[in-house]
């Protein structure tokens, strides 16, 4: 079961529009508990989705991404996921 949370990074969420109703760590534990409760009813593993940062897209600094991004995997290592699906980042220099 994959917990299908590629907003789930808070610069993110405010980025497309929410004023923070959410967190990202909220949505990304609901979404990890969610998914582990369907895997639990068969033989399933759960993968955490690692959200794209709008910060890495904008050029912020290597330590504000960091930042970002472990705020998200935090929650997938206390939530026992079993595998992660990263989205895949790219920036091109014009």
């Amino acid at each position: 079961m994959q917990t299908f949370t590629f907003y789930a990074s808070d610069d993110k969420l405010e980025n497309r529009g929410n004023k923070l109703t959410f967190t990202g760590q909220q949505i990304n534990e609901a979404a990890c508990d969610l998914a582990r409760e369907v895997a639990n009813e068969g033989d399933a593993l759960v993968a955490g989705g690692v959200s794209q940062t709008p910060s890495y897209l904008s050029c912020k600094s290597e330590d504000e991404v960091k930042k970002i991004l472990k705020k998200q995997l935090d929650v997938f290592v206390k939530k026992n996921v079993d595998f992660l699906i990263a989205e895949y980042f790219e920036h091109v220099e014009e």
